[in-house]
Parts: structure tokens; C-alpha cells; sequence
């Protein structure tokens, strides 16, 4: 099992409670409003887009907290309709994984085995869990890049 400590990062947000499975197509429009709001403010992304999650626990029913974050600079003048919040470091757990985003290969490569080499470990969750797209084509796209974290303790 692999762990790092994240940096802290100052992103433009937009928060949501839902199920997994609305992640998607709630992010669909979001991040092209985020992008939009990027665009009228004259803002710099200075990273990938991190989604972040708190609570989320693997149950396809769970709602929880959600977060579509976007790194960006040159703030000063914001007064959109989005969130400015740091995200803080984090101890976590992390894998990279390259795929789509299928339950077989996201969850199936991705998530589960970095869930079961930190319960194997014997850290702790601590409820929050992070996907940095370093790299996004699509949803069916074997080229995406996303780094999956987990908070642990």
C-alpha cells in the first residue's frame, strides 16, 4: 500500500449530497458551469480536477457529501456562484489507475484493491476519499489517469 501526504490546495467548488451513482451526471453539468464561471472571472487552473467525498461507503445507496473541485489562481475578484475552499492535506492511501469507468474496472481494479490493502493494513478511514483526473477522455475511455485516495489514520 502506497500513502503520501496531499498539499493543500485552493480550488473552486460545488458541493453536493448524493448517491454514486448521480456522480456523473450531476458532474456533467457542474463542471461545465464551473468552467463557465472559470472563464467569466478570468481564473487559472493551476491542477487536475479532484472530487472529494465524505462519507461514501461503497453502498450504491448512501447519500453523502460530494465535492467537484477544480485548483485555480487569481481569486481576488471572485463573486460567482461557487465555492473558494481549501482543501486540506491529507494522510491517504493512493493507487493510480488507468480505465474507464466501469463498476468491473474502476471499482473492481481500482477501488477494491486499495480498500483491502488499508483494512489489511490496519489503518483506519478516516470518511473522506479523493479521484485526481490527472488524465480524462471519457467515461468508456481506456486512457483516463485518476488517482484514487483515501484519508487514513
Amino acid at each position: 500500500m502506497e500513502t503520501k501526504i496531499t498539499k493543500s490546495t485552493q480550488v473552486l467548488c460545488a458541493t453536493e449530497y448524493l448517491t454514486v451513482q448521480e456522480i456523473g451526471e450531476r458532474g456533467e453539468k457542474l463542471c461545465t458551469n464551473i468552467i463557465e464561471e472559470i472563464d467569466k472571472y478570468k481564473l487559472s487552473i493551476v491542477g487536475p480536477w479532484t472530487f472529494v467525498s465524505y462519507g461514501r461507503d461503497g453502498n450504491y445507496d448512501t447519500r453523502f457529501k460530494h465535492e467537484y473541485c477544480v485548483p485555480v489562481e487569481n481569486i481576488e475578484n471572485y463573486k460567482g456562484i461557487f465555492q473558494i475552499k481549501t482543501l486540506q492535506e491529507i494522510e491517504c492511501a493512493f493507487i493510480t489507475y488507468q480505465g474507464d469507468l466501469s463498476e468491473e474496472n474502476f471499482g473492481g481494479k481500482g477501488y477494491s484493491p486499495l480498500v483491502d490493502s488499508i483494512i489489511k493494513s490496519g489503518r483506519n478511514f478516516t470518511g473522506e476519499s479523493r479521484e485526481v483526473y490527472h488524465k480524462w477522455v471519457s467515461p468508456e475511455s481506456q486512457d483516463n489517469i485518476i488517482e484514487i485516495q483515501f484519508g487514513i489514520k
